[in-house]
């Protein structure tokens, strides 16, 4: 074998594996700065979603205060909205279940919102009669209502 054939192979190995390890050294900087980044974006999240909700919205429930929350740090899926109105949808006809029990008033609008089902075991109807009507509730329960001045009462 010729020496200098065995040095030219050495020595362009050599580079070689110099040039490679550059590379190497180039791509774990690029994936430590990613993952810099993604640490950074994610402590970002956490810190607008735990920062303190402004006073005004303070009186509002929680899963409105959580949803508006994630509007604001723009995490809101999809299914966060779906979630949100279904919860709202419920907490809409618990309410108005509430007021039909306690003969308190209520807005018209309440039973719009209660038309929809918010399962499938809880089914409301509502049959208007001039300025009053019935609600049938899928247990059983009829309830009398009379509205005027966009106010409505169970009797």
């Amino acid at each position: 074998m010729q020496w200098s054939k065995f040095y030219a192979w050495y020595y362009s190995n050599l580079k070689f594996r110099e040039g490679v390890d550059a590379l190497i050294v180039e791509y774990n900087a690029i994936i430590s700065e990613q993952r810099r980044q993604q640490i950074a974006n994610e402590k970002q999240t956490i810190n607008c979603l735990m920062d303190i909700m402004p006073e005004d919205l303070r009186v509002l429930d929680q899963s409105t205060q959580y949803y508006l929350r994630q509007l604001r740090c723009g995490t809101a899926t999809e299914s966060d909205k779906a979630s949100y109105e279904l919860q709202q949808i419920k907490s809409s006809v618990d309410d108005l279940k509430y007021r039909l029990d306690s003969k308190a008033s209520f807005q018209p609008l309440f039973l719009d919102i209660v038309q929809l089902s918010t399962s499938n075991t809880s089914k409301w109807q509502v049959r208007w009669d001039g300025s009053g009507g019935t609600i049938t509730i899928s247990d059983g329960g009829i309830y009398q209502f009379h509205c005027e001045d966009n106010s409505c009462r169970s009797y």
